[in-house]
């Protein structure tokens, strides 16, 4: 095999400090390979480097040391071009977020299999680096390496994060060209689409799919609603129910919310109420969605139940609920001192308010009012003001310090 030295007695040397060196919770994920049964071809001392590298998994400059001391053996050895050596190496980068060392890997070595490849795409990808995701996708194909199922996932979704409709097309026509029908990558391209705003592509594509999963649905529903083509989107979901595909906690919180910015507060809460009867699980976002609902046609029952469902879950805590709690108890009249006592406990537990508490209601001692900062044409504008002066003064004693006065009505409605 190309890159194997024919000395394995210095292989085996390397193999043997390096063990001896490796704290005892590598050692013990090192395995006995079958070299026989993997691969005739490739010797038990290579499989045991390969191991060794895959085996420095904690996060630890040790670990970290003793993988560039393995890579430098690597390469001394002639090994740095070696198939099962190669993605190991990746691995071990990556594991790391050296984004750098795991390219430099990849693009030392003249392997024609795309996974090497394929994993540093993914790496891009999940970072965020979308741009250099693109520019290793065209160095692949500039080597002649063929791109799989995988690389194809991985690009896909870095042309739709960079809005690259252009490029995105160009993959496209490859994957038609040279490539056979995959449900994994043309999930892909109904997302891509969705993402540029082309849903007529992507709903043709989902429209001429052979078979479509879970994904396929959501994908469109998901599409529909970035583009706030509500329509469409509760169109699929009915659909989606009549050809008995599972609905996800995604799905059901899409619709849900998608009803709430619609208006039909009414068909929002019938929703989540399907959903605890279909045993799925209320998260914080449902339940958001929930007391938004609650809020606009006054179910303050239903509300505080929603709130007893969230406390018994532990989503209480988080701060868009809270936010949401103070909205909805602040909606009702006799409910006012509770969202009174759930601001002031945000405050004082060391949360920075915005201003949109203090753009929906203040409690002027003789019951709640409503107010919008700067309109003086309320009629307890002064009552309202002085009480928010003083509210000044308790977020300072607390430690909070703004970053100038309350803002205008122009900068509340813009």
């Amino acid at each position: 095999m190309n890159g194997i030295p024919k000395d394995r007695a210095s292989l085996r040397r390397i193999l043997f400090i390096t063990q001896k060196c490796m704290p005892n919770k590598w050692k013990e994920s090192l395995k006995q390979p079958e070299v026989q049964n993997k691969c005739p071809s490739v010797s038990y001392d290579e499989f045991m480097m390969a191991d060794l590298v895959a085996s420095l998994k904690d996060f630890s400059s040790q670990a970290l040391r003793q993988g560039k001391l393995l890579h430098g053996c690597v390469i001394s050895l002639g090994l740095e071009q070696h198939p099962i050596l190669v993605p190991k190496m990746v691995t071990f980068y990556s594991t790391f977020n050296l984004l750098i060392d795991a390219h430099v890997v990849v693009d030392n070595s003249s392997i024609l299999h795309p996974l090497p490849w394929n994993m540093l795409i993914s790496l891009y990808v999940r970072n965020g680096l979308f741009a250099e995701a693109l520019g290793a996708y065209k160095q692949m194909g500039s080597r002649g390496i063929r791109a799989d199922n995988f690389t194809y996932s991985s690009v896909l979704k870095a042309c739709g994060e960079m809005m690259d409709l252009g490029f995105g097309r160009e993959v496209h026509k490859s994957i038609n060209s040279s490539h056979e029908w995959s449900l994994f990558v043309h999930n892909a391209l109904v997302s891509m689409y969705g993402k540029f705003g082309e849903m007529g592509v992507a709903r043709q594509l989902f429209d001429e799919m052979p078979e479509r999963d879970a994904v396929s649905w959501n994908t469109m529903i998901s599409g529909y609603a970035s583009k706030g083509m509500w329509e469409k989107a509760f169109e699929m979901f009915e659909k989606m129910q009549e050809e008995g595909v599972e609905l996800n906690i995604i799905t059901w919180n899409t619709i849900a919310g998608g009803c709430l910015r619609t208006g039909n507060f009414k068909g929002a809460l019938e929703l989540l109420s399907k959903m605890r009867t279909r045993g799925a699980h209320l998260d914080s976002v449902a339940m958001i969605i929930g007391l938004g609902a609650c809020s606009h046609i006054g179910a303050i029952k239903l509300g505080k139940e929603i709130h007893g469902c969230a406390i018994r879950g532990g989503c209480d805590d988080y701060d868009n609920f809270r936010n949401a709690l103070i909205t909805m108890y602040s909606s009702h009249m006799d409910r006012s001192e509770e969202a009174s006592f759930l601001f002031r406990e945000m405050l004082l537990s060391g949360i920075e308010p915005n201003y949109a508490p203090g753009c929906a209601w203040v409690d002027v001692g003789s019951g709640f009012s409503p107010f919008l900062v700067g309109n003086t044409s309320n009629l307890k504008a002064k009552e309202i003001y002085p009480l928010l002066d003083g509210l000044t003064e308790l977020m300072k004693d607390v430690g909070y310090v703004s970053g100038g006065e309350f803002c205008s009505e122009d900068e509340v409605i813009g």
